[in-house]
């Protein structure tokens, strides 16, 4: 079979192991297919792009589901970005999150301010972004803060 040889698996998680993330409904073989993969000796990461739900949350809701995942299981967008972000060394870090991006943010010990000066402008998905808040992330970028969009 062709994925015999193969030992790492990445697996995209809305769409792919289950449904939208806030009302998720498990695929079907999606549970038995990561347990194979485990049973086999075979390494899995599920990847996803939500920022607007912190990694805490969605490896709660999963594992709720029935997953049994890991922290080195799961990469969120926000995870991500807090951790470059951390890695650069900022030190005062502007987000605009719906919540989901800021927890990643203060998980990772990142300073997280709403004044002036900024290192960072962290963007995550936001339903409910000022105009005040774009405002202050342009001026700021435009300033020399660096743009991290998750």
């Amino acid at each position: 079979m062709v994925l015999d040889g193969k030992r790492l698996f990445l697996f995209d998680l809305e769409g792919v192991l289950c449904t939208h993330i806030d009302r998720p409904e498990v695929y079907p073989m999606a549970l038995d297919l990561l347990a194979a993969l485990r049973r086999t000796g075979r390494d899995f990461v599920v990847l996803t792009n939500i920022s607007r739900k912190s990694k805490r949350y969605i490896l709660e809701r999963l594992n709720t589901l029935g997953f049994d995942l890991g922290e080195a299981d799961l990469l969120t967008a926000g995870e991500a970005a807090a951790l470059y972000i951390k890695a650069k060394g900022a030190r005062r870090v502007f987000a605009i999150s719906e919540g989901g991006l800021l927890e990643d943010l203060l998980t990772a010990g990142v300073e997280v301010v709403t004044e002036a000066p900024v290192d960072v402008v962290a963007v995550g998905a936001s339903r409910d972004a000022t105009y005040s808040d774009l405002n202050f992330a342009m001026r700021m970028v435009m300033a020399g803060a660096e743009l991290v969009c998750a």
